[in-house]
């Protein structure tokens, strides 16, 4: 539904962008129902209007139009930094493996080629990540939570261990995370 309104308001949408002086802009598109995977296109074209998918979204949300629902929770999701940080990841790691996959499909393709491409991919994989990969990341989303007024990632709420668990012999301790670099840092390595 919410793609049909933008579909219609492509006009404004162009105006956003034209007013955020951004070379490209990306009108989202409904992605085919057979197509299970996650281009990396889209994700780039995503992150390339960030400022005017947030100022798009905003108006519709704060409307009484049938879609200001779907597009309050968009908005909602959007105006995280932790969301930013999520796509950059994604695009970092889907990149690698969008290019992967177009390789493996060629009619060409040998076990042997399939195996090297396999590991070369695999180690450019590793070679991201690194305390560096994450700290470029993590700046960047700090600056992004700055320019496009985002909220900071925060550290969610504590949660107790149950008594009857704590007095097992599996007992987990409470742990809490100091800050929610931290807490991503964690993330970004599992």
């Amino acid at each position: 539904m919410f793609l049909k309104v933008l579909q219609k308001e492509k006009k404004r949408f162009a105006d956003l962008a034209a007013d955020l002086d951004l070379k490209e802009i990306y009108i989202p598109k409904p992605q085919c129902p057979a197509c299970c995977t996650v281009r990396v296109k889209s994700i780039t074209n995503v992150m390339n209007s960030y400022p005017v998918i947030l100022q798009f979204l905003q108006p519709l949300a704060e409307s009484n139009e049938g879609v200001a629902n779907k597009a309050r929770g968009l908005y909602d999701q959007f105006s995280k930094g932790e969301v930013y940080l999520g796509l950059r990841i994604c695009q970092g790691l889907f990149s690698e493996t969008e290019c992967l996959s177009v390789v493996l499909e060629k009619k060409t393709m040998t076990v042997a080629g399939a195996s090297e491409a396999i590991n070369v991919v695999l180690k450019c994989l590793i070679e991201k990540r690194n305390e560096d990969g994450f700290n470029h990341l993590w700046s960047e989303m700090d600056s992004k939570v700055v320019e496009y007024e985002l909220i900071f990632p925060t550290l969610p709420r504590s949660k107790k261990t149950p008594k009857r668990l704590q007095q097992s012999n599996y007992a987990v301790p409470d742990y809490q995370f100091a800050s929610p670099e931290e807490l991503y840092r964690k993330v970004y390595f599992e």
